[in-house]
């Protein structure tokens, strides 16, 4: 097993889908989950130009 977090990303119709995986003893998943959806958007407005739209109107 990967002792390391991992991601994927699914791109869907009009928007993306991040699936973080994470090693955590089972009694510390909702309070782990809570904050990484805390932090993981406070990272994306850490870096602006990594979070990019597309400049076409097929969104």
């Amino acid at each position: 097993m990967n002792d390391r977090p991992t991601g994927n990303v699914v791109q869907r119709e009009s928007w993306v889908e991040l699936r973080p995986r994470y090693p955590v003893p089972s009694r510390r998943g909702t309070r782990t989950r809570y904050t990484l959806y805390r932090a993981i958007p406070e990272r994306f407005d850490d870096h602006p130009e990594r979070e990019k739209f597309p400049a076409s109107r097929n969104r």
